[in-house]
């Protein structure tokens, strides 16, 4: 609601930038962004907030929404479309933010290794060579052979 505001208030400049100083458009200087982030964080923050790490960077805010999407449990692939990474860099940058979760994942772990989860298709010393081969095809691996 606020963007929409400032959108019908203000054009985007030529360039596409949101915010820009003056009615020449120049690009806002770094110290300007934080002068306006302290002023926000502080209004919007309660007193312990404030003082704490939380959002103390606007960038801050990417890593609260990466770290949230994958405990939300968005897959990664997508995640890291969204944020332009790698899944590699994707987990390396984010993934150590998240605390928590032990519970949550083992009782996943249960339910897959439970009785309700087993099926006829699950693997057994009868069946293991009936599935498909996993890397190179059959006749790939021949050559090697």
């Amino acid at each position: 609601m606020i963007l929409r505001g400032h959108l019908l208030a203000y054009s985007p400049a030529a360039d596409g930038r949101l915010f820009y100083d003056g009615p020449e458009q120049a690009p806002l200087t770094g110290g300007a962004y934080r002068a306006v982030w302290r002023r926000a964080r502080k209004a919007a923050l309660s007193p312990a907030e404030h003082v704490s790490q939380v959002a103390r960077r606007p960038y801050d805010l990417r890593h609260a929404n990466a770290s949230m999407l994958i405990q939300a449990g968005v897959p990664v692939v997508e995640i890291a479309r969204r944020l332009g990474h790698s899944i590699r860099t994707l987990l390396n940058t984010y993934a150590h933010w998240i605390d928590g979760g032990e519970d949550a994942a083992n009782a996943q772990i249960e339910a897959a290794l439970s009785a309700k989860m087993i099926t006829g298709s699950a693997v057994t010393c009868k069946n293991a060579n009936q599935g498909p081969t996993t890397g190179q095809r059959a006749v790939e691996l021949a050559v090697w052979l």
